[in-house]
Protein backbone atom coordinates (compact mmCIF):
# COMPACT_ATOMS: atom_id res chain seq x y z
CA UNK A 1 0.00 0.00 0.00
CA UNK A 2 1.48 3.38 -1.00
CA UNK A 3 1.63 6.29 1.53
CA UNK A 4 -1.37 8.09 0.00
CA UNK A 5 -3.63 5.03 0.31
CA UNK A 6 -2.39 4.47 3.86
CA UNK A 7 -3.19 8.12 4.67
CA UNK A 8 -6.69 7.87 3.24
CA UNK A 9 -7.35 4.78 5.36
CA UNK A 10 -6.05 6.35 8.57
CA UNK A 11 -8.23 9.43 8.05
CA UNK A 12 -11.30 7.48 9.18
CA UNK A 13 -12.18 9.12 12.50
CA UNK A 14 -13.52 6.03 14.24
CA UNK A 15 -10.41 4.06 13.30
CA UNK A 16 -8.21 6.89 14.57
CA UNK A 17 -9.97 6.92 17.96
CA UNK A 18 -9.78 3.13 18.20
CA UNK A 19 -6.05 3.12 17.39
CA UNK A 20 -5.31 5.84 19.97
CA UNK A 21 -7.24 4.06 22.73
CA UNK A 22 -5.65 0.71 21.94
CA UNK A 23 -2.04 1.88 21.79
CA UNK A 24 -2.12 4.44 24.63
CA UNK A 25 -4.33 2.61 27.12
CA UNK A 26 -6.73 5.56 27.32
CA UNK A 27 -10.48 5.05 27.35
CA UNK A 28 -12.54 6.10 24.37
CA UNK A 29 -14.23 8.75 26.55
CA UNK A 30 -10.84 10.23 27.54
CA UNK A 31 -9.67 10.33 23.91
CA UNK A 32 -12.88 12.01 22.71
CA UNK A 33 -12.62 14.59 25.50
CA UNK A 34 -9.02 15.39 24.47
CA UNK A 35 -10.14 15.76 20.86
CA UNK A 36 -12.97 18.15 21.82
CA UNK A 37 -10.59 20.22 23.97
CA UNK A 38 -8.20 20.49 21.03
CA UNK A 39 -11.03 21.57 18.70
CA UNK A 40 -12.17 24.18 21.23
CA UNK A 41 -8.63 25.52 21.47
CA UNK A 42 -8.63 26.09 17.71
CA UNK A 43 -12.10 27.69 17.86
CA UNK A 44 -13.72 25.04 15.68
CA UNK A 45 -11.21 25.38 12.83
CA UNK A 46 -10.00 21.77 13.24
CA UNK A 47 -11.86 18.75 11.89
CA UNK A 48 -12.32 15.65 14.06
CA UNK A 49 -9.57 13.88 12.14
CA UNK A 50 -7.18 16.83 12.37
CA UNK A 51 -7.67 17.10 16.12
CA UNK A 52 -7.21 13.32 16.48
CA UNK A 53 -3.90 13.43 14.60
CA UNK A 54 -2.67 16.22 16.89
CA UNK A 55 -3.69 14.30 20.04
CA UNK A 56 -2.00 11.17 18.73
CA UNK A 57 1.22 13.07 18.08
CA UNK A 58 1.14 14.64 21.56
CA UNK A 59 0.70 11.17 23.10
CA UNK A 60 3.72 9.88 21.17
CA UNK A 61 1.72 7.75 18.75
CA UNK A 62 2.99 7.52 15.15
CA UNK A 63 0.17 7.35 12.59
CA UNK A 64 2.23 7.64 9.44
CA UNK A 65 1.27 11.28 8.89
CA UNK A 66 4.82 12.32 8.02
CA UNK A 67 5.00 9.63 5.33
CA UNK A 68 1.86 10.75 3.59
CA UNK A 69 2.12 12.76 0.42
CA UNK A 70 -0.21 15.32 -1.12
CA UNK A 71 -2.02 14.77 -4.39
CA UNK A 72 -2.09 17.57 -7.01
CA UNK A 73 -5.73 17.76 -8.02
CA UNK A 74 -7.95 19.48 -10.55
CA UNK A 75 -10.91 21.43 -9.20
CA UNK A 76 -13.45 19.39 -11.17
CA UNK A 77 -12.11 16.18 -9.56
CA UNK A 78 -12.55 17.31 -5.95
CA UNK A 79 -15.13 15.58 -3.79
CA UNK A 80 -16.64 16.29 -0.38
CA UNK A 81 -14.55 14.81 2.42
CA UNK A 82 -11.37 14.63 0.34
CA UNK A 83 -8.26 15.57 2.30
CA UNK A 84 -4.56 16.27 1.95
CA UNK A 85 -5.20 18.06 -1.34
CA UNK A 86 -2.56 20.02 -3.21
CA UNK A 87 -3.88 22.53 -5.73
CA UNK A 88 -2.54 25.25 -7.98
CA UNK A 89 -5.09 27.76 -9.21
CA UNK A 90 -5.68 31.32 -10.38
CA UNK A 91 -7.21 33.78 -7.90
CA UNK A 92 -10.35 34.99 -9.65
CA UNK A 93 -11.62 37.14 -6.77
CA UNK A 94 -10.60 38.18 -3.26
CA UNK A 95 -13.65 39.09 -1.19
CA UNK A 96 -13.47 41.64 1.60
CA UNK A 97 -12.27 40.19 4.95
CA UNK A 98 -14.92 39.98 7.64
CA UNK A 99 -15.20 39.16 11.30
CA UNK A 100 -17.40 36.26 12.30
CA UNK A 101 -18.07 34.52 15.58
CA UNK A 102 -17.26 30.87 16.18
CA UNK A 103 -17.79 29.24 19.55
CA UNK A 104 -18.09 32.63 21.23
CA UNK A 105 -14.82 33.94 19.77
CA UNK A 106 -14.46 36.53 17.02
CA UNK A 107 -12.34 35.39 14.09
CA UNK A 108 -11.16 37.05 10.88
CA UNK A 109 -12.43 35.31 7.77
CA UNK A 110 -11.90 35.80 4.05
CA UNK A 111 -13.15 33.98 0.98
CA UNK A 112 -11.24 33.61 -2.31
CA UNK A 113 -12.60 32.35 -5.62
CA UNK A 114 -10.08 30.04 -7.30
CA UNK A 115 -10.07 28.66 -10.82
CA UNK A 116 -8.11 26.25 -12.99
CA UNK A 117 -8.75 24.87 -16.48
CA UNK A 118 -11.36 22.47 -15.08
CA UNK A 119 -13.56 24.72 -12.93
CA UNK A 120 -13.94 27.14 -10.00
CA UNK A 121 -14.16 26.73 -6.20
CA UNK A 122 -14.17 28.91 -3.09
CA UNK A 123 -11.37 28.84 -0.52
CA UNK A 124 -12.00 29.84 3.10
CA UNK A 125 -9.09 31.47 4.96
CA UNK A 126 -8.91 32.30 8.67
CA UNK A 127 -6.86 34.53 10.98
CA UNK A 128 -3.13 34.59 10.08
CA UNK A 129 -3.83 33.41 6.53
CA UNK A 130 -6.18 36.39 6.08
CA UNK A 131 -3.38 38.73 7.23
CA UNK A 132 -1.13 37.10 4.64
CA UNK A 133 -3.28 38.52 1.85
CA UNK A 134 -2.32 42.08 2.80
CA UNK A 135 1.26 41.22 3.73
CA UNK A 136 1.87 39.66 0.29
CA UNK A 137 -0.25 42.30 -1.51
CA UNK A 138 -2.31 39.54 -3.11
CA UNK A 139 -4.45 40.68 -6.04
CA UNK A 140 -7.00 39.16 -8.34
CA UNK A 141 -5.05 37.31 -11.05
CA UNK A 142 -2.24 36.08 -8.78
CA UNK A 143 -1.50 32.35 -8.43
CA UNK A 144 -2.34 30.39 -5.25
CA UNK A 145 -0.57 27.14 -4.37
CA UNK A 146 -2.34 25.12 -1.67
CA UNK A 147 -0.91 22.24 0.33
CA UNK A 148 -2.78 19.96 2.70
CA UNK A 149 -6.27 21.38 2.27
CA UNK A 150 -9.59 19.57 2.46
CA UNK A 151 -12.93 19.78 0.65
CA UNK A 152 -16.24 20.23 2.46
CA UNK A 153 -19.74 21.47 1.71
CA UNK A 154 -21.02 24.88 2.82
CA UNK A 155 -24.46 26.16 1.77
CA UNK A 156 -24.72 23.14 -0.55
CA UNK A 157 -21.55 24.16 -2.41
CA UNK A 158 -18.15 22.53 -2.33
CA UNK A 159 -15.39 24.66 -0.81
CA UNK A 160 -11.76 24.28 0.26
CA UNK A 161 -10.18 24.96 3.64
CA UNK A 162 -6.62 24.58 4.88
CA UNK A 163 -5.91 21.67 7.20
CA UNK A 164 -4.39 22.37 10.64
CA UNK A 165 -0.90 22.04 9.11
CA UNK A 166 -2.01 23.36 5.71
CA UNK A 167 -0.13 26.01 3.80
CA UNK A 168 -0.89 28.59 1.13
CA UNK A 169 1.66 30.34 -1.06
CA UNK A 170 1.15 33.14 -3.57
CA UNK A 171 2.94 33.96 -6.80
CA UNK A 172 2.67 36.86 -9.23
CA UNK A 173 4.41 34.88 -11.99
CA UNK A 174 1.97 34.03 -14.76
CA UNK A 175 1.00 30.47 -15.67
CA UNK A 176 -0.55 30.17 -19.13
CA UNK A 177 -2.02 26.77 -18.24
CA UNK A 178 -4.45 28.53 -15.88
CA UNK A 179 -7.40 30.65 -17.03
CA UNK A 180 -7.00 34.40 -16.88
CA UNK A 181 -8.88 36.32 -14.21
CA UNK A 182 -11.78 38.31 -15.56
CA UNK A 183 -10.41 41.79 -15.15
CA UNK A 184 -12.08 45.11 -15.77
CA UNK A 185 -9.35 47.58 -14.81
CA UNK A 186 -10.53 51.09 -15.53
CA UNK A 187 -9.40 54.70 -15.22
CA UNK A 188 -11.71 57.25 -13.64
CA UNK A 189 -12.47 58.91 -17.00
CA UNK A 190 -13.50 55.52 -18.45
CA UNK A 191 -16.28 54.96 -15.93
CA UNK A 192 -19.94 55.24 -16.87
CA UNK A 193 -23.26 54.39 -15.28
CA UNK A 194 -24.19 50.71 -14.85
CA UNK A 195 -20.69 49.18 -14.87
CA UNK A 196 -19.92 46.12 -12.70
CA UNK A 197 -16.80 44.22 -11.64
CA UNK A 198 -14.59 47.31 -11.82
CA UNK A 199 -10.96 47.31 -10.64
CA UNK A 200 -9.38 50.73 -10.09
CA UNK A 201 -5.94 51.92 -8.92
CA UNK A 202 -6.20 55.31 -7.24
CA UNK A 203 -5.17 57.56 -4.37
CA UNK A 204 -7.38 58.79 -1.55
CA UNK A 205 -8.15 62.47 -2.11
CA UNK A 206 -10.71 63.04 0.65
CA UNK A 207 -12.46 61.02 3.35
CA UNK A 208 -15.79 62.02 4.83
CA UNK A 209 -17.06 61.03 8.25
CA UNK A 210 -18.25 57.50 8.97
CA UNK A 211 -22.05 57.42 9.28
CA UNK A 212 -24.51 55.00 10.84
CA UNK A 213 -27.96 54.52 9.30
CA UNK A 214 -31.10 52.48 9.84
CA UNK A 215 -33.08 50.87 7.01
CA UNK A 216 -35.72 48.16 6.62
CA UNK A 217 -32.84 45.67 6.67
CA UNK A 218 -31.51 46.94 9.99
CA UNK A 219 -28.59 49.12 11.03
CA UNK A 220 -25.70 49.79 8.69
CA UNK A 221 -22.53 51.80 8.17
CA UNK A 222 -21.53 53.93 5.19
CA UNK A 223 -18.58 56.16 4.32
CA UNK A 224 -17.97 58.43 1.34
CA UNK A 225 -14.56 59.27 -0.02
CA UNK A 226 -13.09 60.94 -3.07
CA UNK A 227 -10.50 59.02 -5.08
CA UNK A 228 -8.23 60.18 -7.88
CA UNK A 229 -6.00 58.87 -10.63
CA UNK A 230 -4.23 60.57 -13.55
CA UNK A 231 -7.51 61.05 -15.40
CA UNK A 232 -9.77 62.57 -12.76
CA UNK A 233 -11.61 62.20 -9.46
CA UNK A 234 -14.81 60.45 -8.44
CA UNK A 235 -16.81 59.96 -5.25
CA UNK A 236 -16.78 56.41 -3.89
CA UNK A 237 -19.20 54.95 -1.35
CA UNK A 238 -18.17 52.07 0.91
CA UNK A 239 -20.79 50.04 2.77
CA UNK A 240 -20.79 48.01 5.98
CA UNK A 241 -17.42 46.38 6.85
CA UNK A 242 -15.78 48.11 3.88
CA UNK A 243 -16.83 51.47 5.35
CA UNK A 244 -14.84 50.61 8.49
CA UNK A 245 -11.83 49.66 6.35
CA UNK A 246 -12.10 52.85 4.30
CA UNK A 247 -12.22 54.89 7.50
CA UNK A 248 -8.74 53.60 8.37
CA UNK A 249 -7.22 54.87 5.10
CA UNK A 250 -4.87 57.84 4.98
CA UNK A 251 -5.20 60.87 2.72
CA UNK A 252 -2.99 60.37 -0.32
CA UNK A 253 -2.70 56.62 0.23
CA UNK A 254 -2.41 54.39 -2.84
CA UNK A 255 -5.13 51.73 -2.98
CA UNK A 256 -6.64 49.22 -5.38
CA UNK A 257 -10.41 48.81 -5.39
CA UNK A 258 -11.58 45.46 -6.74
CA UNK A 259 -15.01 44.41 -7.98
CA UNK A 260 -16.87 47.70 -7.53
CA UNK A 261 -19.86 49.04 -9.50
CA UNK A 262 -21.08 52.44 -10.70
CA UNK A 263 -24.42 54.20 -10.28
CA UNK A 264 -25.85 57.69 -10.62
CA UNK A 265 -25.74 59.67 -7.38
CA UNK A 266 -27.12 63.02 -6.25
CA UNK A 267 -23.99 64.82 -7.44
CA UNK A 268 -23.22 62.68 -10.48
CA UNK A 269 -21.56 59.34 -11.16
CA UNK A 270 -20.43 57.36 -8.09
CA UNK A 271 -18.35 54.23 -7.52
CA UNK A 272 -19.86 51.83 -4.97
CA UNK A 273 -18.11 49.15 -2.94
CA UNK A 274 -20.58 46.39 -2.07
CA UNK A 275 -20.39 43.05 -0.26
CA UNK A 276 -18.18 41.46 -2.95
CA UNK A 277 -15.78 44.42 -3.26
CA UNK A 278 -12.36 44.79 -1.69
CA UNK A 279 -9.83 47.49 -0.78
CA UNK A 280 -6.14 46.59 -1.10
CA UNK A 281 -3.78 49.09 0.53
CA UNK A 282 -0.49 49.98 -1.18
CA UNK A 283 -0.64 47.45 -4.05
CA UNK A 284 2.79 46.55 -5.42
CA UNK A 285 1.75 46.14 -9.07
CA UNK A 286 1.35 49.81 -9.98
CA UNK A 287 2.66 53.29 -9.19
CA UNK A 288 0.77 56.58 -9.24
CA UNK A 289 1.92 60.19 -8.75
CA UNK A 290 1.44 61.71 -5.31
CA UNK A 291 -2.02 63.04 -4.55
CA UNK A 292 -0.94 66.68 -4.81
CA UNK A 293 0.13 66.11 -8.43
CA UNK A 294 -3.04 64.19 -9.24
CA UNK A 295 -5.12 67.08 -7.96
CA UNK A 296 -2.97 69.69 -9.67
CA UNK A 297 -1.70 71.08 -6.39
CA UNK A 298 1.94 71.59 -5.52
CA UNK A 299 2.76 71.60 -1.81
CA UNK A 300 6.37 72.75 -1.56
CA UNK A 301 8.20 72.27 1.75
CA UNK A 302 8.36 75.77 3.23
CA UNK A 303 9.46 77.54 6.41
CA UNK A 304 6.77 79.50 8.21
CA UNK A 305 8.74 82.75 7.75
CA UNK A 306 8.52 82.24 3.95
CA UNK A 307 4.74 81.84 3.81
CA UNK A 308 2.67 84.30 1.83
CA UNK A 309 -1.09 84.64 1.51
CA UNK A 310 -2.58 82.16 -0.99
CA UNK A 311 0.50 79.90 -1.00
CA UNK A 312 0.08 76.11 -1.03
CA UNK A 313 2.75 74.69 1.23
CA UNK A 314 3.96 71.78 3.32
CA UNK A 315 5.14 72.56 6.86
CA UNK A 316 6.96 70.37 9.37
CA UNK A 317 6.60 71.46 12.95
CA UNK A 318 5.81 70.72 16.59
CA UNK A 319 2.42 71.38 18.19
CA UNK A 320 3.14 73.97 20.87
CA UNK A 321 -0.42 74.88 21.80
CA UNK A 322 -4.04 73.80 21.24
CA UNK A 323 -5.98 77.04 20.91
CA UNK A 324 -9.50 75.80 20.36
CA UNK A 325 -11.58 72.67 19.85
CA UNK A 326 -15.16 73.09 18.66
CA UNK A 327 -18.04 71.82 16.56
CA UNK A 328 -20.38 73.26 13.93
CA UNK A 329 -23.33 71.95 11.91
CA UNK A 330 -23.06 70.86 8.28
CA UNK A 331 -25.50 69.43 5.76
CA UNK A 332 -25.57 65.62 5.69
CA UNK A 333 -26.13 65.66 1.92
CA UNK A 334 -23.55 68.11 0.57
CA UNK A 335 -21.31 68.83 3.57
CA UNK A 336 -21.82 72.60 3.46
CA UNK A 337 -22.25 74.62 6.63
CA UNK A 338 -25.90 75.16 7.61
CA UNK A 339 -27.60 78.16 9.21
CA UNK A 340 -30.06 78.08 12.09
CA UNK A 341 -33.52 79.51 11.42
CA UNK A 342 -35.69 79.17 14.52
CA UNK A 343 -35.76 75.46 15.31
CA UNK A 344 -34.70 74.48 11.79
CA UNK A 345 -31.38 74.07 10.01
CA UNK A 346 -31.12 75.36 6.45
CA UNK A 347 -28.53 74.58 3.78
CA UNK A 348 -28.32 77.15 0.98
CA UNK A 349 -28.03 74.30 -1.53
CA UNK A 350 -30.32 71.58 -0.11
CA UNK A 351 -32.86 73.61 1.88
CA UNK A 352 -34.08 72.50 5.30
CA UNK A 353 -32.03 69.53 6.49
CA UNK A 354 -31.10 67.46 9.50
CA UNK A 355 -27.49 68.48 10.17
CA UNK A 356 -24.52 66.57 11.46
CA UNK A 357 -21.73 67.80 13.71
CA UNK A 358 -18.32 68.59 12.24
CA UNK A 359 -15.21 69.06 14.36
CA UNK A 360 -12.60 71.78 14.04
CA UNK A 361 -9.33 72.26 15.90
CA UNK A 362 -6.97 75.23 16.02
CA UNK A 363 -3.36 74.72 17.08
CA UNK A 364 -0.11 76.66 17.13
CA UNK A 365 2.59 74.97 15.06
CA UNK A 366 6.27 75.79 15.65
CA UNK A 367 8.95 74.95 13.04
CA UNK A 368 11.89 76.10 15.19
CA UNK A 369 12.08 79.58 13.71
CA UNK A 370 8.52 80.84 13.82
CA UNK A 371 5.04 79.70 14.75
CA UNK A 372 1.62 80.03 13.13
CA UNK A 373 -2.01 79.14 13.70
CA UNK A 374 -3.25 76.00 11.90
CA UNK A 375 -6.90 75.07 11.55
CA UNK A 376 -8.08 71.50 10.96
CA UNK A 377 -11.59 70.44 9.93
CA UNK A 378 -13.47 67.14 9.97
CA UNK A 379 -11.25 64.12 9.50
CA UNK A 380 -8.06 66.19 9.74
CA UNK A 381 -9.24 67.50 13.12
CA UNK A 382 -9.81 63.94 14.33
CA UNK A 383 -6.39 62.93 13.01
CA UNK A 384 -4.43 65.69 14.75
CA UNK A 385 -6.19 64.82 18.01
CA UNK A 386 -5.45 61.13 17.48
CA UNK A 387 -9.11 60.09 17.75
CA UNK A 388 -11.68 58.38 15.48
CA UNK A 389 -14.95 60.07 16.45
CA UNK A 390 -16.11 63.40 17.92
CA UNK A 391 -17.21 61.57 21.06
CA UNK A 392 -13.54 60.78 21.83
CA UNK A 393 -12.43 64.43 22.17
CA UNK A 394 -9.70 64.48 24.84
CA UNK A 395 -10.22 66.38 28.07
CA UNK A 396 -8.27 69.54 28.81
CA UNK A 397 -6.05 67.65 31.22
CA UNK A 398 -5.12 64.99 28.65
CA UNK A 399 -4.42 67.37 25.77
CA UNK A 400 -0.93 68.19 26.97
CA UNK A 401 0.16 64.56 27.08
CA UNK A 402 -1.73 63.54 23.92
CA UNK A 403 -1.05 66.45 21.54
CA UNK A 404 1.40 69.07 22.79
CA UNK A 405 4.92 68.31 21.59
CA UNK A 406 3.71 66.10 18.76
CA UNK A 407 5.65 66.46 15.48
CA UNK A 408 3.39 66.61 12.42
CA UNK A 409 3.63 67.30 8.71
CA UNK A 410 0.80 69.43 7.31
CA UNK A 411 -0.15 70.45 3.78
CA UNK A 412 -2.54 73.28 3.08
CA UNK A 413 -3.07 76.89 2.12
CA UNK A 414 -1.92 80.07 3.82
CA UNK A 415 -4.66 82.66 4.39
CA UNK A 416 -4.55 86.15 5.83
CA UNK A 417 -5.72 86.37 9.44
CA UNK A 418 -9.06 88.21 9.50
CA UNK A 419 -8.16 90.06 12.71
CA UNK A 420 -4.42 90.66 12.22
CA UNK A 421 -3.08 91.18 8.69
CA UNK A 422 0.45 90.56 9.94
CA UNK A 423 -0.48 86.99 10.87
CA UNK A 424 -1.04 83.94 8.67
CA UNK A 425 -3.76 81.35 9.20
CA UNK A 426 -2.95 77.95 7.70
CA UNK A 427 -5.95 75.85 6.58
CA UNK A 428 -4.86 72.22 6.62
CA UNK A 429 -5.90 69.92 3.77
CA UNK A 430 -3.77 66.95 4.88
CA UNK A 431 -1.99 65.96 8.06
CA UNK A 432 0.34 63.01 8.51
CA UNK A 433 3.11 61.64 10.66
CA UNK A 434 6.49 62.46 9.11
CA UNK A 435 8.71 59.67 7.84
CA UNK A 436 11.89 59.80 9.95
CA UNK A 437 14.19 58.33 7.27
CA UNK A 438 12.91 60.77 4.65
CA UNK A 439 13.34 63.74 6.99
CA UNK A 440 16.92 62.72 7.88
CA UNK A 441 17.73 62.39 4.17
CA UNK A 442 16.16 65.79 3.46
CA UNK A 443 18.17 67.41 6.28
CA UNK A 444 21.44 65.90 5.03
CA UNK A 445 20.75 67.16 1.50
CA UNK A 446 20.06 70.68 2.81
CA UNK A 447 23.29 70.66 4.83
CA UNK A 448 25.30 69.52 1.81
CA UNK A 449 23.93 72.41 -0.25
CA UNK A 450 25.29 74.96 2.22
Amino acid sequence: MNPLDRMKNTLNFEELVEKITKETGRTKKEVLELIEEKKDKFSGLLTNEGAAFMIAKELGLELGLDEAISSREKISELKEGQRNIELKARILAVFSPRTTEKNGKKKKYCSLLLGDESGEIRLALWEKDVDLLDEKKVEKGDIAILKNCFASTYNNKLQLSLGYNGKIEFSKEDDTSLPAAKGNVKKVNELSEGMNGIDLFCRVARIFELRQFTSVNGKGTVLNLEIADETGTIRATAWQSLAEQANALQLGELIKIENAYTKKGINGLELHLGWSSRILREPSSVELPEISKLLGQQFKRTRITELEEGMNAEILGIVSQVSRIGEFNVCKKCGKRVETEGNSFVCEKCGEVKPKKRLFVSIVLDDGEENMNCTFFGRNALSVLGIKTIEEIPTENSIKDKIIGKTILVSGKANENRYDTEQIDFIVSEVKKPNIESEIKRTIEEIEKV
